[in-house]
């Protein structure tokens, strides 16, 4: 956008420079980063064309950033221990991976809520008919996302109780028997849900009657907003269609997503209803900010917790491949052990995966168990303490929990009979 606006020839290819430079090197962090040099540096490349000289400049250094990509994975399959990715796999699941993005895209109005609220009001422009049946459906919605069945679930309320973004105002996918002390109780999850997926339809009622909207006199046009983040986003929902039905997705696959929308949303709003976002919206940024601070806050309590309940078991003279307390807890250990993960998919050096072995009958079971077969577990970190064989006979630790009633408590608890 910047290589667009920029008045000079030599400011244009600086912003392209640098667009390069920082996909490319954050690119070796998160794979991901490298659809800019891909897709969006040659969109903004093309809206270049008619500056001859710009353009000529642009596409060399897009050219050298697609080389840097090619050097990166060729280096990277030459390393020990490397797990590669496939775009497509044996493995795929239509339906798992229509269910997987449903429920992801379903959790995109809560995170964007600050926004989609905004256009809530949109809704009165409506025919009568037309909010007696959005009224019908969104009431039929929450029934089948509170009603005990076998469809509850497909149908979140927001915040979801997904794996990051959850009601229990911690990391959701710390995998720990038992479940948190729920924070964000159904009330709430309902309010947000008609909120968020109200302001949606709001959105969709202004767009489907078509209202003016007025080309701001700076910035670029919505045609090259289109060409710059369109096929970005095309490719990208390709991409995700094949890890859908294949691995479990995550909210923070919606990031680069979300970013997009924010964008287009925010220059719809000011383009379409007012220039200036009114003070309601800053006042949900905050509450999304408090709910991200709390969140962290007792995520960061309840992992001091589990190295408290660690070191306490350590200190009874427990083995850390004895306690199975959580996946990433888990798989550190097992990197203290064996110096690599056990994947399956390792191909350098050949051979180094082996099959974990089957736990003793009746052990409980252990998440991602075959990452780390050093994980014989005897004992178990819970929310619960009568999950698995009953409450073990060590002290429970107490966490802290903002904006909660009472501390949240962790336990030890029995993997084997005993």
């Amino acid at each position: 956008m910047r290589a667009l606006q920029a008045e000079t020839g030599r400011a244009a290819i600086g912003w392209v420079c640098f667009a390069v430079a920082a996909d490319g090197i954050c690119g070796t962090s998160r794979q991901i980063a490298w659809l800019g040099i891909l897709v969006m540096v040659p969109s903004a490349v093309w809206l270049l064309r008619s500056r001859r000289n710009v353009f000529a400049a642009a596409a060399a250094v897009n050219v050298a950033g697609m080389l840097w990509v090619f050097g990166c994975l060729q280096w990277f399959k030459h390393q020990p221990y490397n797990v590669p990715e496939h775009v497509f796999s044996d493995s795929f699941n239509p339906s798992q991976a229509a269910g997987q993005l449903g429920h992801i895209f379903l959790d995109a109005p809560f995170l964007l809520l600050p926004i989609v609220a905004l256009f809530l009001p949109g809704l009165r422009k409506n025919r009568r008919w037309v909010l007696v049946v959005g009224a019908v459906m969104a009431a039929g919605y929450l029934f089948l996302a509170t009603y005990p069945s076998h469809v509850r679930g497909s149908f979140p309320l927001d915040p979801t109780g997904g794996d990051w973004v959850g009601v229990h105002g911690v990391y959701e996918f710390m995998i720990l028997k038992g479940n948190p002390p729920i924070f964000v109780s159904r009330a709430m999850q309902a309010v947000f849900t008609v909120v968020s997926v109200g302001g949606v339809l709001g959105l969709v009622s202004l767009l489907a009657r078509r209202e003016a909207v007025r080309e701001s006199s700076e910035g670029i046009s919505w045609g090259q907003l289109g060409v710059l983040l369109g096929p970005f986003v095309v490719i990208y929902v390709l991409l995700l269609i094949p890890r859908a039905g294949d691995f479990h997705l995550t909210e923070r696959y919606l990031l680069a997503l979300l970013l997009v929308a924010l964008v287009c949303m925010v220059r719809y709003y000011q383009d379409a209803i007012r220039p200036e976002l009114p003070w309601v919206c800053a006042a949900l940024v905050g509450v999304m900010a408090i709910y991200g601070v709390v969140n962290t806050h007792n995520t960061f309590a309840v992992d001091r917790g589990r190295v408290v309940l660690a070191n306490e078991l350590l200190a009874a003279g427990v083995p850390d491949t004895a306690v199975d307390n959580g996946w990433e807890y888990n798989q550190g250990v097992e990197l203290e052990h064996a110096g690599f993960i056990n994947d399956y998919r390792m191909i350098n050096p050949k051979g180094m995966y082996k099959p974990a072995p089957t736990l003793p009958e009746g052990t409980c079971e252990v998440n991602g168990y075959d990452l780390t077969p050093h994980i014989q577990p005897r004992y178990g970190i819970s929310f619960d303490p009568d999950a698995c064989y009953g409450q073990a006979p060590f002290a429970p630790v107490h966490y802290s929990r903002w904006l909660g009633l009472e501390p949240g408590t962790l336990y030890v608890v029995y993997y084997t009979k005993h």
